[in-house]
């Protein structure tokens, strides 16, 4: 019986092993549990360095070892710098909520530059939320310091006013900023509409990092007023230019791009295997990415990127308005009309040589490329454990396909078998099947593993489809009973094994959690012909992948178990009376209520209010005041001899 998953203990080993491939650059890193739940984000100027600090416990938070117990993948990012990561890290945390990360009670954002366009003398604005109101929205800034010296920079060389609304409107003379050169006074009528415009552009320029342009114009302007003997005026521009040059271009990061939507794909292809990674570019910020891998042995990589688009159209996948490649595909022509079919947008397909969306390129290629690497490690340490599992068990060869049972249910009702299956170390759900026990509240997990088994097995065996183990998840009560099953099923094929800790009466050894230091009870393998069974160790391969695969099993017969439980509960005693439909039932029960006070009605009230005729009304009320009435519900005793399952 199952009533609780148990903790995923990784292997530390084979983490170690795998961060030798993380990249050494700034970027994020999302970890996740056993069910792809993201439960931890994190930012890091160096990756690798960073990860190795969880993996080889070098971090001392009290948090860290329960985080490292439920720990089953880690999947990385790669940004441009740390600033860039540090967005990423917000924005993901934002969506995902995971379990170990500070969640702020405010949920604040990072610092915008707003702009409203529409208003008669707009002004430069901070915010933290992007409204769709028509202004121009710049950022988001990682770091407020950044943004206060570029808004003081903006200040000092562009005159625009700084004061709300209803300072401006009860202004009667100019403020101190007018006489500090640092406003053109627009509240007194002292500049055009036309010049405060010029002087918004080159506002949006040096914001937007273009202040190349707006140095040209300003040094123009200086020379010909220092030529006209305009001093004051020449000095005014040498300082603004003064204030350009000392302001750090590497505060833009997105803003360029703010009002388009970027996708930008990364292609790695080492003649075998290829992997494709999609950074996203959202409303200015980097977003989140995807990756991919295929295999595409002797391919050309124009042949692997049209592969990999025409997939990831034909799945559904919407694309930005702007898809950044890095070389065209082959039959471009039909890739572009399958898009448009399948988007309500028109995408354009770009090729850059330079600018911002070549570092973009250049990006997620540096990140197909570290992605491309890492998923080669779990593949590495995928045929580890195949290797290990063959020596292990004396098989003839590597188990690829592998299969798993457990139970699930609650004083013997709700009862569900639950199977699930990996292929190359991964869930393949296809073969994943639950099987429904009609139960009359009596505790008998090795009847159901025995009935559970032998239906699997058949129905495997009519489609050709026997996996390569069988992995039953329990003691050595539990392996008979399926060995009997297989038997009854006529098959000798596949071998079956059981996992199972030991039981706390156990007077056996223990093996000290490496993460949190709390003993554990070690794994233990019962095989069949063999007494004693085998105890895997902390750092064995075959141990993470069969713990992988219990924990799955785990994890789906809870759910399946939930599920019909939450079926039965909603179920009714009506639906068992004959001549009761879905849609008669609808309406007794809006009638009257409930079931009870259709028992306490009378033929005649049935047919009056909910239309129930009147021979069928005298069924009912029988039915439902019998002293059997119970049994409409209850399914005889439970028997291993009788077909007890239901295939769902």
């Amino acid at each position: 019986m199952v009533e609780k998953t148990e903790k995923n203990r990784p292997n530390i080993e084979y983490f170690r092993q795998w961060v030798q491939s993380a990249p050494d650059l700034p970027g994020v890193y999302l970890m996740r549990d056993a069910r792809g739940h993201v439960i931890y984000v994190g930012k890091a100027n160096s990756l690798k360095s960073r990860l190795k600090d969880y993996f080889y416990l070098r971090d001392t938070r009290q948090s860290i070892p329960y985080l490292l117990e439920k720990l089953s993948s880690v999947d990385t990012i790669v940004t441009a710098d740390e600033r860039e990561a540090l967005l990423l890290e917000a924005q993901l945390i934002k969506e995902n909520s995971p379990r170990y990360n500070v969640k702020l009670k405010d949920d604040r954002s990072y610092i915008m530059v707003k702009i409203d366009i529409g208003a008669s003398w707009p002004r430069v604005e901070t915010v933290r939320e992007k409204k769709t109101d028509g202004a121009i929205y710049l950022g988001p800034y990682a770091y407020g310091h950044e943004l206060r010296s570029l808004l003081d920079t903006v200040h000092k060389t562009v005159p625009l006013r700084t004061c709300s609304d209803s300072v401006m409107r009860n202004r009667v003379r100019p403020c101190l900023e007018y006489q500090m050169n640092r406003c053109c006074g627009p509240c007194c009528g002292l500049v055009t509409e036309e010049e405060y415009s010029e002087h918004l552009e080159s506002a949006l320029a040096i914001l937007r990092g273009d202040a190349a342009e707006v140095e040209l114009i300003f040094r123009g302007k200086m020379e010909e007023a220092s030529k006209e003997l305009r001093y004051e005026e020449a000095a005014l521009y040498r300082d603004r230019l003064r204030a350009l040059q000392r302001v750090g271009q590497d505060t833009r990061r997105y803003s360029g791009m703010s009002e388009e939507d970027v996708d930008a794909v990364g292609i790695y292809y080492d003649g075998e295997k290829a992997t494709a990674t999609i950074l996203s570019i959202r409303n200015g910020k980097l977003a989140g990415g995807k990756s991919f891998s295929a295999l595409g042995e002797s391919l050309s990589r124009e042949e692997v990127l049209r592969g990999f688009l025409l997939q990831y159209i034909v799945a559904g996948n919407d694309f930005a308005g702007t898809v950044i490649l890095p070389y065209p595909p082959e039959d471009i022509e039909d890739i572009v009309a399958m898009a448009f079919r399948n988007s309500e947008q028109k995408i354009r397909l770009v090729y850059p040589r330079q600018g911002e969306k070549l570092r973009l390129l250049r990006l997620a290629l540096i990140n197909a490329r570290q992605n491309h690497f890492l998923e080669s490690g779990k593949d590495k340490a995928v045929v580890k454990a195949g290797e290990d599992l063959k020596r292990l068990l004396a098989m003839s060869s590597v188990p690829r396909t592998i299969d798993c049972i457990d139970i699930s249910h609650i004083s013997g009702t709700a009862t569900v078998g639950a199977v699930v299956s990996f292929r190359d170390g991964l869930p393949n759900k296809r073969r994943y099947r639950t099987y429904q026990f009609a139960s009359d509240g009596k505790v008998d997990d090795f009847a159901c593993i025995h009935e559970t088994v032998f239906r699997h097995l058949r129905r495997l065996a009519d489609d050709a489809g026997e996996p390569d183990l069988l992995v039953i998840d329990g003691g050595p009560g539990q392996l008979s009973e399926a060995l009997k099953a297989r038997h009854e099923a006529g098959l000798t094929y596949p071998p079956i094994i059981s996992l199972a800790k030991k039981r706390s009466r156990d007077t056996g050894r223990k093996v000290q959690s490496m993460y949190t230091g709390i003993s554990v009870k070690p794994e233990r393998i019962y095989m069949e012909g063999i007494a004693e069974p085998l105890e895997l160790g902390a750092g064995s391969a075959a141990l993470t992948l069969l713990e992988s695969l219990r924990d799955e099993s785990h994890r789906f017969a809870i759910f399946s178990h939930r599920k019909l439980r939450r079926k039965n509960m909603f179920s009714s005693v009506l639906d068992q009376i004959p001549g009761i439909g879905k849609e008669r039932r609808k309406a007794m029960l809006k009638s009257f209520g409930s079931v009870e006070a259709i028992r306490q009605a009378t033929p005649e009230l049935l047919r009056d209010k909910a239309g129930i005729p009147l021979r069928l009304g005298e069924l009912i009320v029988k039915t439902l005041n019998s002293p059997t009435e119970s049994d409409v519900t209850q399914t005889p005793t439970n028997n291993r001899n009788k077909k007890l399952i239901r295939e769902t």
